[in-house]
């Protein structure tokens, strides 16, 4: 019954009006009213029908209203300059808010041209990471936290009946996990937030996530504190074992005394490759003793084909360097990477932002810019993250690979 809310209140108020006359008419005894029953029983019946039924339609309301938001939402998208303005002014839980980007001129970034833009960005597409999600991820309160590790472990033997058991006493080393910070200022122009009309978010959310992603990769696999890195990572890692490539080519012998390499089985419950798309050209040109081809090719996932190398799955990664020793080989890494240990700054949601209207910040050597006087807003993100090779020793570099 397609029956409109005014209406179902109007009922109600003259039903509410003909008891109360019923009220008056009957009187009251010791507080009750003396009316007849199948008519007070009607009568509040009645409301109590109208009451669910505009309840219902109040429901069904709210719910069409967020329906119809959520479809506008997804077809129109969160304008950028709102979303930030919203961010600015804390309207947005700050807390989670994740990324925030400027679109602007070559030279600057951020200024206002007049002409229109349209609905689609052009850019280049980023690196994808892939190790992060292999490693063991843990939270972490504190800015430098002590991971005990086994230095040595238990002893046990078999003894006769009534005989004395022998002792064994483990003993302990200690990692430490210390957070370092990721980070990056971005400026706008006020003009810029108020007038730009490019639905961006999404793709500014993917491209800080991206760029954060890769780094982080990059200093698992490559990392080098003797470069300025914040961490050591396998390439580099003392801890690590070394394989070294034997003769002037990669050969079959070089990937099997990696991939044999004499380490306990325990590490190799997962093992996976990593490498160079140019390294893994030349493992798909290689034969073993057998004429048996290194890199198998297995069953195509979609339209993408999916192979392994002696039988473990192999990933290809821009972050391993090719010019190793400034020459021409690059490297081959091979473990399971679960033993690689990333610490997250806890309750910061991943990447934190801060806002400043007010701040005077450096552009360049004995160069500043005053927020507040050229009307910008500076945008601050960090990410905080540990990464620890809790186990090094279940790692092997190939080195000198060309």
């Amino acid at each position: 019954m397609n029956v409109k809310i005014e209406e179902l209140k109007k009922e109600v108020s003259d039903l509410q009006e003909k008891l109360k006359t019923l009220n008056e008419e009957n009187g009251n005894e010791k507080g009750k009213v003396n009316m007849k029953a199948e008519e007070k029983e009607s009568f509040e019946k009645r409301i109590l029908e109208i009451e669910t039924l505009m309840t219902a339609k109040d429901t069904e309301s709210k719910k069409k209203a967020l329906q119809d938001a959520e479809d506008e939402e997804k077809e129109k998208g969160l304008k950028l300059n709102h979303w930030l303005l919203k961010a600015k002014y804390g309207e947005i839980n700050r807390d989670i808010l994740k990324t925030v980007m400027s679109e602007g001129d070559n030279a600057q970034g951020g200024y206002v041209v007049p002409t229109g833009y349209a609905d689609m960005i052009l850019g280049i597409l980023n690196d994808t990471a892939t190790v992060i999600a292999k490693c063991t991820t843990f939270p972490q309160k504190e800015m430098t936290v002590n991971l005990p590790k086994y230095l040595t472990d238990l002893t046990v033997a078999w003894v006769d009946e009534a005989a004395v058991k022998g002792q064994s006493k483990p003993t302990l080393t200690r990692k430490q996990s210390i957070l370092k910070k990721l980070a990056v200022i971005v400026t706008m122009t006020d003009e810029l937030l108020a007038d730009n009309n490019v639905n961006i978010d999404q793709k500014v959310a993917a491209l800080v996530a991206e760029n954060f992603a890769v780094e982080l990769e990059r200093v698992i696999l490559a990392g080098n504190t003797g470069a300025g890195d914040p961490f050591m990572g396998a390439l580099y890692d003392v801890g690590v074992n070394v394989q070294a490539q034997i003769g002037a080519n990669l050969a079959y012998v070089d990937l099997l005394s990696t991939y044999n390499y004499a380490i306990i089985e325990g590490y190799r419950k997962n093992p996976e490759w990593y490498l160079t798309r140019s390294a893994l050209t030349l493992i798909m040109n290689m034969v073993d003793t057998t004429g048996r081809p290194l890199w198998n090719m297995a069953t195509p996932v979609g339209d993408k084909l999916v192979g392994t190398i002696l039988g473990s799955p192999y990933n290809i990664s821009s972050q391993i360097p090719v010019n190793l020793g400034g020459g021409t080989d690059t490297a081959i890494l091979f473990g399971d990477w679960k033993n690689v240990y990333v610490g997250e700054k806890s309750g910061s949601s991943g990447i934190a932002v801060k806002i400043s209207q007010e701040g005077i910040i450096s552009t360049g050597t004995e160069v500043t810019e005053n927020l507040f006087t050229q009307d910008e807003t500076a945008y601050r993100f960090v990410k905080r993250n540990s990464v620890v090779f809790a186990n090094p020793e279940a790692f092997v570099r190939l080195t000198g690979v060309k």
